[in-house]
């Protein structure tokens, strides 16, 4: 295809041909969700590429980022805590579960509802401004006065330390398992929807 006298191709076809050349599947989960999270392209488009390309190409790593992006991860770490949560047998969180609070809508990360637990990943590992530390702030007082508890992780103990995260995880399920949570029942609430938040 040419445009303007210069060769072009589609975003999607030029997604799944970069991804053939990188190893490393957090670089490829990375470009997917910018392009999707950016509203340059859909999971359903990307699919559809993936779908149309021979057997013997290794896209692999491309078809794994669309599962990850289609479920709704809003970041490579995110991602890879879900993972990590998923092979290491810990009990499933509910994830994009709206949650009314006094101060509007939250969204946590891994939400375990029943437990009166939840957990997030930072992606600032410092807060350079007082109103960044402030909505934190805030925003996880809202999320206490529900009966939550916070577990929250920065980006880097993720991807250095991520057994140790979910060990840490698993021991606190374990303890809080047959516990009473108060007004935070496992099925209804006030907790909100449960629907997937819009794309970014």
């Amino acid at each position: 295809m040419l445009r303007g006298g210069c060769p072009v191709t589609r975003l999607e076809a030029a997604l799944a041909d970069a991804s053939r050349q990188i190893r490393d599947y957090e670089t490829v989960l990375a470009i997917v969700a910018d392009a999707v999270q950016n509203r340059r392209t859909t999971v359903e488009r990307l699919g559809l590429e993936a779908d149309v390309r021979p057997a013997q190409e290794r896209i692999t790593l491309f078809v794994r980022a669309l599962r990850s992006v289609d479920r709704g991860d809003r970041s490579v770490a995110e991602a890879a805590l879900a993972d990590l949560i998923a092979a290491a047998g810990v009990q499933p969180p509910e994830r994009f579960v709206t949650l009314q609070t006094a101060i509007g809508a939250v969204i946590p990360d891994f939400l375990w509802a029943d437990l009166g637990l939840y957990a997030e990943v930072d992606g600032r590992e410092w807060h350079l401004l007082p109103a960044d530390w402030a909505h934190d702030l805030q925003r996880q007082n809202a999320l206490a006065a529900l009966g939550l508890t916070p577990l929250r992780y920065p980006v880097s103990a993720i991807f250095q330390r991520g057994e140790e995260v979910v060990r840490e995880i698993r021991t606190v399920i374990l303890q809080r398992v047959g516990s009473a949570v108060g007004d935070l029942p496992g099925g209804g609430g006030e907790r909100g929807t449960g629907t997937r938040p819009p794309a970014a």
